[in-house]
């Protein structure tokens, strides 16, 4: 699909639901409200989605939910309000999102929720109110980077500690890197020669 189902509100609903496919989605189904909502829902896949989808409040509300997967976003889905409520949320999948959900309210809330994974999440959810509420919540994202930047309520709904790491993304590697410092320090604390042992 390229150039095409662009300036109308559900333009693209359901376009690669249920089951479908869709190899590449560029410059596609922009400006509209929920344009391309549930594009790949209940089981669909959408191999890549490029600069598609944008300016519109729910545009791609879980796109690739409920089973669906997605490989691959980019420069999509920006200018919206909640544009990415659920994007993955009960069991979907989407590799990489590179440069979308941006600029809007709520934009990236519960992206992963309910057992939904995003496998890297770059230079995406930025610049919006609780832009990354909830983001992870039930689910998992495993690479953050240059994400979630807000001013207000970034880790909205987080009551301690502990929540955040376990509910949100960007502190999923602590635990991980924690286990390593302690690991090395028991190996070098062996070592009467160490740094750790002194």
């Amino acid at each position: 699909v390229k150039s095409s189902c662009n300036n109308g509100v559900e333009a693209c609903l359901d376009l690669g639901a249920e089951k479908g496919y869709m190899k590449r989605m560029q410059l596609s189904c922009n400006n509209g409200e929920e344009v391309c909502l549930k594009l790949a829902y209940e089981q669909g896949n959408v191999e890549e989605v490029v600069s598609s989808c944008n300016d519109g409040s729910e545009a791609c509300a879980e796109l690739a939910a409920d089973g669906g997967s997605v490989m691959k976003m980019v420069n999509s889905c920006n200018d919206g309000v909640q544009a990415c409520v659920e994007l993955a949320g009960d069991g979907g999948f989407v590799e990489r999102l590179g440069s979308s959900c941006n600029n809007g309210v709520n934009a990236c809330a519960e992206l992963a929720a309910s057992w939904g994974r995003v496998g890297e999440l770059e230079s995406s959810c930025k610049d919006g109110d609780e832009v990354c509420a909830s983001l992870g919540n039930g689910g998992g994202v495993k690479i953050v980077k240059e994400c979630c930047n807000s001013e207000e309520s970034i880790c909205s709904e987080v009551r301690s500690d502990g929540e955040l790491i376990m509910r949100d993304p960007t502190c999923q590697e602590i635990p991980v890197l924690l286990e390593k410092a302690l690991d090395l320090i028991e190996e070098e604390g062996a070592d009467p020669d160490s740094v750790y042992s002194q």
